[in-house]
């Protein structure tokens, strides 16, 4: 009894931190979209300073969790990279139309390549359903070839776009659709879940 008692303390333990590793990212996320300012801000900021100004409210809201960021294990500065990923693919959540705006400078600025960054991972065959949004991000649904639906998101222009952009609800043309998994921290639900990235769509020749 004793040791199923200890068992079930460390897990929720476990539990327990883990959560509020979650909510404290979560407002790390949110503080880090104010501190990039509106839509039209982000705009005007050159493409070479994007990275630089993303950099700093990063650092502004580290500033700010110290404390909670220790007890995630991070170790600043020299972990201040990976704790900018994990805020990043937090924002696609968060404040995705912000994040579209900065991938986009920081194409323009040759911080990254979308073709690495999207390197094709998978894919999955069948018929597009509806192409539409959900909440900030553009999502896309097909129906695989043994009838499984299979969610996708769609936030930047790939090879093949025009297929997405076209589409009219005419379900009888088979697609296959290129796919990376990306692991996200979702807000609305508190925890991570893992996110289909669509990377090129094609028409299926019959």
């Amino acid at each position: 009894m004793k040791y199923l008692f200890t068992l079930a303390l460390v897990a929720f333990t476990i539990g327990a931190n883990a959560q509020t590793d979650e909510e404290a990212l979560a407002k790390m996320t949110e503080d880090l979209c104010e501190c990039m300012g509106t839509e039209e801000e982000i705009k005007a900021i050159p493409p070479a300073e994007i990275e630089i100004s993303l950099g700093m409210c990063i650092y502004t809201v580290s500033e700010k969790y110290t404390t909670e960021l220790e007890a995630m294990g991070f170790d600043l500065p020299d972990d201040f990279e990976q704790l900018g990923e994990k805020l990043g693919a937090n924002m696609m959540f968060t404040c995705g139309p912000k994040m579209l705006l900065l991938i986009e400078a920081m194409q323009q600025s040759g911080t990254i390549d979308m073709e690495t960054f999207l390197e094709e991972d998978d894919f999955v065959v069948g018929q597009l359903t509806d192409v539409g949004t959900k909440g900030e991000l553009m999502r896309v649904v097909l129906k695989d070839n043994n009838k499984r639906t299979v969610n996708l998101i769609w936030f930047d222009k790939v090879d093949g776009t025009v297929y997405l952009e076209n589409f009219r609800g005419k379900t009888d043309v088979m697609y296959r659709v290129g796919f990376e998994t990306h692991t996200m921290y979702d807000p609305r639900i508190n925890e991570y879940c893992e996110v289909k990235v669509i990377t090129s769509v094609r028409p299926v020749e019959q």
